[in-house]
Order: structure tokens, then sequence, then C-alpha cells
């Protein structure tokens, strides 16, 4: 009897989330231009170190998967800030248990302003355990590095895209 009506359930949600104002977020708003061509104009600020350069490809490959605009109207600035810390511990004081934790703080900024249009800061955990075998740990600690950098470039990804989608304003149509 529900596999008779799950094409109704299906029927009935469509036509509900039609009627309350849905829109896929990378829909375009316009046929010229949208989200995604929008995203391609966020210049990108080098980070030091290791993490900032994975960090900002990351960015790059899905701010503009199919490269940047010629000309950029926003700037994304970055810092970030790593830190590990142990919290399991045995009876005699050894670490068990470590949590990776990444700050990222960031700014957007339109350029032909200089005004800062949002900030804040994506944070993302990651934890494991701390075994009796050093490269164990040492290549756990550079997985959960890149995991949080992931978790981290799709939440500001994600952050960036609900801004502009509020935002957007299209350019006037020609005739």
């Amino acid at each position: 009897m529900i596999k008779r009506l799950k094409p109704y359930y299906i029927i009935i949600v469509l036509i509900a989330m039609s009627g309350c104002g849905f829109s896929p977020l990378y829909m375009d708003q316009n046929s010229s231009s949208g989200l995604n061509l929008t995203l391609s104009q966020v210049s990108l600020s080098p980070i030091e170190g290791r993490n900032g350069q994975i960090l900002i490809t990351n960015l790059e490959n899905t701010l503009a998967p199919f490269g940047q605009a010629s000309s950029s109207l926003y700037s994304l600035n970055i810092s970030i800030k790593e830190v590990q810390e142990g919290y399991g511990f045995r009876t005699d004081e050894a670490v068990t248990r470590e949590n990776n934790r990444l700050d990222i703080n960031y700014s957007l900024v339109k350029n032909s302003t200089g005004k800062v249009l949002t900030a804040g800061i994506v944070r993302s955990d990651m934890a494991y355990d701390i075994v009796q075998s050093d490269f164990a740990n040492t290549q756990v600690r550079k997985d959960a590095s890149i995991r949080n950098i992931a978790a981290g470039t799709t939440k500001l990804a994600t952050i960036l895209a609900i801004y502009f989608k509020k935002n957007f304003t299209p350019p006037p149509k020609v005739q």
C-alpha cells in the first residue's frame, strides 16, 4: 500500500515546495548572469603555509570551477588558525585523543568601494585517537588537517553563495 502512495507523496512535496518560494541556490537569476558568475568574480588573497595553499586551491575550485572571471568585483581576505589539543588522558597522563580545530577568519570586500560586505569565522573540528605508532599519529594529524580544510571550504563557499543569493541585483536588461 505504501508503495502505491509514494508517487503521490512526491507530487505533494513538489507542489508544496513550489508554493513556498523555494529555488535552488545555484540557479541562474537570469540568462546572462547568475550566482556562478558572481562567485567567479571573487579574488582570493594568498595565505601563508601549506594549509593556506590547500584552502586557496579548494576555494578556487569550488567558487570558480570554470576559471576566474577576467575582472574581480570582490576580494576575499582570509586568515587561518589551526589548534591541536589533547583531551583524552590515561592514568599516566599520556594523551590518548586529540582534537584538531581550524578557524577560518574571512572578510568579503567590494573592490570598487572598499566596503566589507560580510565577515565572520568558519570553524571546523576533527577528533582522532592517538596510538603507539608515531607514523600513524603523523598521518592522522595530516588527514585531520586536510579534512578540516575541506569542511571549512564547503562551509565558506556556502556562506558566500547564500550571501550573494540574498543580495544579488541583476544587471539591467539590454533591449
